[in-house]
């Protein structure tokens, strides 16, 4: 069993990470159909309207003790290759605020965060500090060049300290772009 194999059969065990083909069929049959979602990105970035970038990864932010409930769908997926550094933006912007799902992985490592901005400045508020209770993330393939489609699945479940619950969940497409 080779170093690779090894790794993917720790991180399946875990349950964070793993390689399954099928998820391109899966992405493909949820996805059938639905428009491409445009953002402010594309408006700036004249190569982003030539890339597929599909997703249905969905962000919901539970408040309150569940009394308060935020979701967000429709975002867009753009992935970008660093080095050996795959980075998945599943997101949406409007250019003044945005909200998404960030994904980093290097083969060895798996790093995923949900974020949100605003130009809104509110004095003396805090960032929140999110800590990962669960990630999965499948991909269809082990390794990407630019100019190869990438498929995924994101699950991930996150809580600040003021125990404010984040969960983003969904499929994603993406034509994978040399880093910008």
């Amino acid at each position: 069993m080779s170093k690779e194999d090894w790794r993917e059969l720790q991180s399946f065990i875990h349950d964070t990470f793993r390689i399954d083909p099928s998820v391109k069929e899966q992405a493909d049959l949820l996805m059938e159909g639905e428009p491409e979602v445009q953002t402010f990105d594309d408006a700036v970035d004249k190569g982003a309207k030539t890339r597929k970038k599909s997703s249905t990864v969905t962000i919901t932010v539970l408040r309150d003790n569940m009394n308060e409930i935020e979701k967000t769908g429709e975002l867009r997926c753009i992935t970008y290759l660093n080095h050996d550094t795959l980075i998945i933006d599943n997101s949406i912007n409007s250019g003044f605020s945005g909200k998404g799902v960030s994904i980093k992985y290097t083969g060895q490592k798996l790093s995923s965060s949900i974020f949100e901005f605003t130009d809104v400045v509110i004095p003396d508020e805090k960032e929140p500090i999110l800590t990962i209770e669960k990630q999965k993330l499948v991909l269809d393939k082990s390794r990407y060049v630019v100019g190869d489609s990438l498929y995924g699945h994101i699950y991930l479940r996150m809580i600040d300290q003021s125990k404010v619950k984040y969960y983003a969940e969904g499929f994603f497409r993406a034509k994978v772009a040399a880093e910008r």
